[in-house]
Formats: C-alpha cells, structure tokens, sequence
C-alpha cells in the first residue's frame, strides 16, 4: 500500500514545487499624486493652472477656453492634491465688466494604473446685477436736417452696439419724434460708442454744410470773375474807340490848322487885293 501511495504524493509534491516556483504576474497598483505645495502671487486664472502645472511632474491639465480674464489673488497651499489645487478656481467669477464666467473642474481617469486628467472649461454664466448703466440723452434735430432719416440714424446706433455681442447688456433705445431726443440707458462704454456715431453723423452734416458754403462761395466768385471779365472787355472796347476818337480828333485839329493857315493866306491876298484897288483909284 505504501508503494501505491508513494508516486501519488510524489507527484503532488513535485506539482506544488513547481508552481512555487514559477513567475507571478504582479497586480497593477493604482497610483496617485504626490501633495504639492504652491505659493502663488497674483495673477490670471491661465497662470494659475499653469503654476500648478509646475509643481506637478506628470499633471495632465487641458484647458477648453481662456481664462485670462479671470484675476487670482495671491494664494498659498501647503500639502494639498493637484485637484484640490484646481478647485480654487472652480465656481462663478465675477468680472469688472459685469460679466459672469462659470469655471467648471472635471477630473478623468481611464485605468487606477494611469495618472488622472483634469478638464478645465469655462463659459459666460450671466452678467451681476450690479452691472454700471448710465442714461444720455442727444439731439438728433442736426443730424436729422440732412438727408439722413431717424430709422437710419437709429440702424446705425444699433448696428455699432451689436459689435459687443453678449458683452453688455441690450442698450435700451428710445427716440422722441416730436422733440427729436434720443434717449438711452446703457454701459458706459455703450454710452460711448452712441456719442461717437451720433458725433460722426454731425460732423458729416456739418461738412455738407460746409460743402454747400464753399459752392455758393465759388459761384459767387465766379460770377464776380464773369463780371470781371465784362468789365475788361468794355475797358478795352473804350479805350480803342478812345484811340479812334484821338485820332479823329487829332485829325480835325490839323485839318483845322490847314483850314485857319489857308483862311490867313485868304485874308493876305484880299489885303493885297484891295490895296491894289485903292491905289488905281487914287491915280
């Protein structure tokens, strides 16, 4: 019995030795970040995850959108995770514009082996309710005496106003027919931008304005010209009918010279003549 047994254990042993010493695959282990320790001064948010990008020596951090408008204050952790990091900057951030950005932090991990990415993405939540409005108020009856219409002047308030987009809130416009007035409500920068086309208007009625001044100018003195001109022609039309009129003077003068010489000459002969009858009747 013993020899019937004997292989079998052998064999059990020989099965246990092998497998003993045979490799095993070892289990993968997850890996997780160190702590860091950051001290930031001041700064945007861009800057921000960048700093923490400098501390990690295998931080995966994508960033969706910009960020710089976003102000950090200055900020000092100690032994913190880089996603505690990152969420100093999760959350609504208002800015001086009014503007409202929500940052949002996703972190992503594809296998417990592999380091975690984190998703920074941002988008314009709203505008703060303590947005700054201002009210002007303008006379559009200058403008509005040149060929431009109130619609069109309108059009091009509102087409200035749309190159903000989201960025301020809609400017309220409201136009007086019969006072001419336009009135606004709006940002200050808003304000802005409608004083500058309004003024440009102006400035364009005040040009033609001046434009139609300088034309009456010019035909005023172009008429003054043609008259100048006249003047000229009937000066020399004079003075060559002055030259005829000396000149015929000049010659009844010396006809007349001629004539009172021949008139002496008639005067001596008859002189003559009659001395010649006095002395035949004294002999």
């Amino acid at each position: 019995m013993r020899l019937i047994y004997l292989p079998v254990v052998v064999i059990l042993l020989a099965g246990l030795l092998g497998q003993s010493g045979a490799p095993t695959q070892s289990q993968p282990r997850e890996r997780t970040h160190e702590s860091i320790d950051l001290e930031f001064r001041s700064g945007n948010a861009m800057e921000y995850v960048a700093a923490i990008r400098r501390q990690g020596a295998d931080v995966n951090i994508v960033v969706t959108d910009d960020l710089r408008d976003i102000a950090v204050r200055e900020i000092s952790l100690r032994n913190v995770t880089i996603g505690a990091a990152l969420e100093v900057i999760d959350g609504n951030h208002e800015l001086s514009d009014g503007r409202v950005i929500s940052v949002d932090i996703k972190m992503h991990r594809g296998h417990p082996a592999t380091e975690p990415i984190y998703l920074v993405r941002s988008q314009v939540a709203g505008r703060s309710r303590g947005t700054t409005l201002m009210s002007r108020v303008w006379s559009l009856a200058q403008p509005l005496a040149g060929p431009a219409t109130a619609d069109q002047i309108l059009t091009a308030v509102e087409a200035a106003l749309a190159l903000y987009g989201t960025q301020y809130p809609a400017a309220d416009l409201r136009f007086h027919d019969e006072t001419s007035l336009l009135i606004a409500r709006a940002h200050p920068e808003q304000i802005d931008t409608i004083a500058a086309v309004l003024g440009e208007l102006g400035r364009g009625d005040a040009g033609a304005g001046k434009d139609a001044a300088t034309a009456a100018a010019r035909e005023q003195a172009e008429s003054m010209r043609r008259a100048v001109v006249d003047c000229e022609t009937r000066s020399a039309i004079y003075r060559e009918e002055i030259r005829d009129l000396r000149t015929r003077l000049a010659e009844m003068e010396a006809e007349a010279r001629a004539r009172s010489m021949q008139l002496r000459d008639t005067e001596g002969e008859l002189r003559r003549l009659q001395d010649m009858l006095n002395g035949r009747r004294e002999n």
